[in-house]
């Protein structure tokens, strides 16, 4: 038996972090001067946007089946997972741009420390949610949260990349690997989007689910 007030929950689990996680990285791109920092907030707050899909296609999903939906109103989740993705590319974009700009005119990084440290934090409270966030996913047999939980996988291994980037910038006074890294996130993002899109279109179009998927659907059901 599904359990649609879980999975409402944990999407706010989701909406609450990534908001808490904005507020920290566009304080430390604002005082570090940092376009790799910047673009980890631009993927924050395309996450934060996610996050709200999510939100609101899990509430929409629970509805129960009706005259014009007979098959309920499941796939809802799914479509939500192409717009999360949509959403992504277009934050890659935004990185990119900023970071060939700042490549022609690169500046020093303010406050290293707070950077490394803020980016670090980060790394570990989205590794903790998403998580939990995955195996809420599965449980509850939830794309919508699956989706959630790998944007937040993806702003680990980014925010990761973004401090050791820092780190190596305070270490050599390289300040172009600033941009360097920020391109590396946001080839990341397009890799994970890609992903993404694809998982949701392959449901919505019915393709057929792996060996494993379909023991995963059976136990579920």
């Amino acid at each position: 038996m599904l359990n649609f007030d879980r999975r409402r929950k944990f999407a706010l689990l989701s909406i609450f972090s990534n908001t808490l996680l904005i507020a920290f990285k566009v304080t430390a791109g604002i005082l570090s001067g940092s376009v790799s920092i910047i673009s980890e907030a631009i993927h924050s707050l395309m996450d934060l946007v996610a996050s709200f899909v999510a939100f609101l296609s899990v509430s929409s999903s629970a509805k129960p089946a009706d005259k014009n939906h007979p098959y309920g109103h499941g796939k809802i989740e799914n479509i939500s997972g192409i717009v999360e993705g949509v959403l992504i590319f277009i934050a890659a974009g935004m990185i990119i741009t900023e970071a060939v700009k700042k490549i022609w005119a690169p500046s020093e990084i303010e406050h290293a420390s707070i950077a490394i440290a803020v980016m670090t934090i980060s790394a570990i409270i989205n590794f903790l949610v998403s998580r939990k966030l995955y195996q809420v996913s599965k449980e509850e047999d939830s794309m919508a949260l699956e989706a959630d939980a790998l944007h937040l996988k993806t702003d680990v291994y980014t925010s990761l990349g973004v401090g050791v980037g820092i780190l190596l910038i305070k270490l050599t006074g390289f300040t172009v690997l600033d941009s360097i890294v920020a391109i590396m996130v946001a080839l990341l993002i397009i890799k994970e989007a890609w992903v993404l899109c694809k998982n949701a279109f392959d449901y919505l179009i019915d393709v057929r689910l792996s060996d494993e998927e379909e023991i995963r659907q059976q136990k579920t059901h």
